[in-house]
């Protein structure tokens, strides 16, 4: 605690020498309905800017300590807007609390948030587990280059028993004879084809529960290194006007990730049809993880999946990179 405290101390002489907006000083617990504190438990702080008013969402995701307490300081966006403090209760429903400010709140904003959780939920009607998985896998029509195809992890366990943590584990089977473990591997395929591709999830509370689930389909590249996306089943040719035509015509703006996948602590580059100016990589919230301009470093992330967002001479361009062990 006396570190956090610290930390805070630090943010608020650093808001105030250089003269940016208020400073958010968020704190709380999450305790059960017995009073016993709720540890590593999730709570997500939203703070939002006024409709019409300038600045951008901002969101950071907590985990309470052994102790069951959280704490957090943001730099808040604009001047007018509201925080909300969220969490899911042990029967999936959502808590939450929403607090505003503006010029009038001051330099600091503090927030004490507290949640209660109840003890017990439903358990699936009849003395069923409260806990279920639900595995799926999505393929990624939005495909960028050839011979790199995405599979987005829809794998979801859902929980509504006494409060605990859930932990998931993951195998997967590439229909070619590859196996893989872990939310987002890699692997490489020799030759184009329909392979059948499975994801088995298997999950488990800190309190006892465990569920498993398995989805499989199949997938097909064609000979360019293309994915054939089943569900497209046709394209539309529409005539239209010279006048319709734009006077300047570019070429599709193009970001090349090197290394894509790429291990945990390799420097991320890229090349690009445009002179990149400026890059960062950022997570699945959105959060600024790493800046750079002429690579991005990676070391200390987890294995996962992020985003590298470019400013080049043509515009924005983002591209997805997994990050693997």
């Amino acid at each position: 605690m006396k570190k956090y405290l610290y930390t805070l101390m630090l943010v608020l002489a650093a808001a105030s020498v250089s003269g940016q907006n208020a400073v958010a000083l968020i704190m709380g617990s999450v305790t059960d309905s017995a009073g016993n504190p709720v540890a590593g438990h999730s709570v997500t702080v939203t703070a939002a800017p006024a409709p019409g008013t300038a600045g951008i969402v901002v969101t950071h995701q907590l985990t309470t300590s052994s102790s069951g307490f959280y704490g957090d300081s943001l730099m808040l966006p604009g001047v007018v807007g509201t925080v909300v403090i969220s969490t899911q209760n042990c029967n999936g429903a959502t808590l939450s609390s929403t607090y505003s400010y503006s010029p009038n709140t001051g330099s600091v904003m503090t927030i004490n948030c507290p949640f209660v959780l109840c003890t017990s939920g439903g358990g699936g009607g009849g003395g069923g587990t409260p806990l279920t998985c639900d595995a799926l896998f999505v393929p990624d029509s939005n495909q960028v280059l050839p011979g790199l195809v995405h599979l987005v992890n829809a794998c979801t366990p859902s929980y509504t028993g006494p409060a605990a943590t859930t932990t998931t584990a993951y195998a997967w089977t590439f229909g070619d004879g590859g196996t893989a473990t872990g939310a987002y591997p890699s692997h490489y395929y020799t030759a184009s084809g329909t392979y059948y591709v499975c994801v088995t999830m298997v999950s488990a509370t800190s309190n006892g529960y465990s569920c498993t689930d398995t989805f499989c389909d199949s997938i097909t590249i064609d000979s360019a290194g293309f994915l054939v996306y089943k569900t497209q089943a046709g394209f539309t040719l529409q005539v239209i006007d010279a006048s319709q035509l734009r006077t300047a015509e570019y070429p599709e703006l193009r970001l090349h990730l090197l290394p894509n996948p790429a291990q945990r602590g390799t420097p991320i580059t890229w090349a690009s049809n445009a002179s990149v100016e400026f890059a960062e990589l950022t997570d699945l919230q959105g959060r600024v993880l790493r800046t750079g301009t002429s690579s991005l470093a990676t070391e200390g992330l987890p294995a996962g999946l992020y985003f590298v967002r470019a400013t080049t001479s043509w515009g924005p361009v983002s591209q997805r990179v997994v990050l693997a062990d």
